[in-house]
């Protein structure tokens, strides 16, 4: 038995460029607590048996950590500023507290016919503490956005339990992991296998991070459509910040909400740094559907590939693979 495999791969460019925070340049220190940014050679280890991080060589502290916790949804926080300053990512934010870092969450699986007046009333019920009727709370399908693990949102089961973590190249000039985790439904039984293979090295004052992202279903999988899901970009947002997002168009902020375009870029002041830091994601000419439109949101979170354009996908068991 051959089960269809929803294969995605994005780019991530993460650099430090000059802005309005400050247009007095400092020289750059060649060498902190995260290395000697002379030196791009990266090596990668375990720190435990859920957590691996990014070091560049002979560092002190880690650029990078992979969180993968046995039943929480794995995710990248924190990410070190290239030039070793600052925080490129924030966890668990006020504002949105299922958000991670950089993580990938469907909000609409196995749902079924839901209109916009039942989405509306119900869709975020949750989270303001009231309980969902079953009857719509199948309707709406399960929401692995906003359920990174269980106990989340007033709803006691788990979504997520590893299956696999590992280092598939520890040093060089490119290092790279990868996690795989079962995806549950409201009864704990495996309706998909994700899987997350990432690589980064160091080019230019510039981190380089690719993703690809494997879905293998188990059984019928349906991905219902919605304004938003899949991989999410969370940088350290907070209201009257110096930042703004645009895309490959020139787009800027709410313009580019929801628009098509090879690539997007979050940039924004950061803690302790001079310049903005940027998160540029690329979309891959040969995913499906290239190119993708793309939320941004009011935070200036960024969705890399939104379920807008998955507009009640299946997928299906008992198909091979092209």
């Amino acid at each position: 038995m051959k089960h269809l495999s929803l294969f995605l791969s994005l780019l991530f460019l993460l650099s430090c460029n000059s802005s309005s925070v400050d247009t007095t340049r400092n020289t750059k220190s060649k060498s902190s607590t995260y290395g000697d940014l002379n030196n791009n050679k990266l090596n990668i280890r375990f720190e435990s048996d859920d957590k691996i991080s990014v070091y560049r060589n002979l560092a002190e502290k880690p650029i990078l950590t992979q969180n993968a916790k046995k039943n929480f949804r794995p995710f990248l926080h924190p990410i070190v500023s290239p030039d070793g300053k600052g925080l490129f990512t924030e966890y668990s934010p006020g504002h949105h507290k299922h958000q991670t870092g950089i993580y990938w969450g469907f909000t609409r699986v196995n749902g079924s016919e839901a209109d916009d007046e039942t989405l509306k009333k119900w869709f975020y019920a949750e989270m303001s503490g009231k309980t969902i009727p079953k009857e719509i709370k199948n309707k709406l399908g399960r929401d692995f956005f906003h359920h990174p693990t269980n106990n989340f949102y007033n709803d006691t089961t788990d979504y997520w339990i590893r299956e696999n973590i590992q280092i598939t190249k520890s040093d060089g000039d490119t290092v790279s992991w990868e996690t795989s985790y079962n995806m549950l439904d409201s009864k704990g039984e495996t309706i998909m296998i994700e899987t997350q293979r990432w690589s980064i090295f160091i080019n230019n004052d510039m981190y380089f991070l690719d993703l690809e992202w494997i879905g293998d279903a188990k059984e019928d999988i349906t991905i219902n459509e919605f304004e938003y899901g899949g991989l999410f970009v969370r940088m350290p947002w907070f209201k009257g910040i110096n930042g703004q997002a645009e895309n490959g168009q020139r787009k800027i902020n709410n313009d580019a909400e929801g628009q098509k375009s090879h690539w997007v870029n979050v940039g924004m002041e950061i803690n302790g740094m001079s310049d903005f830091g940027n998160i540029t994601i690329f979309d891959n000419p040969e995913n499906s559907g290239f190119p993708h439109p793309w939320r941004v949101d009011g935070n200036l979170g960024i969705d890399a590939i939104s379920d807008i354009i998955w507009k009640e996908i299946r997928i299906r068991t008992l198909i091979e693979n092209d």
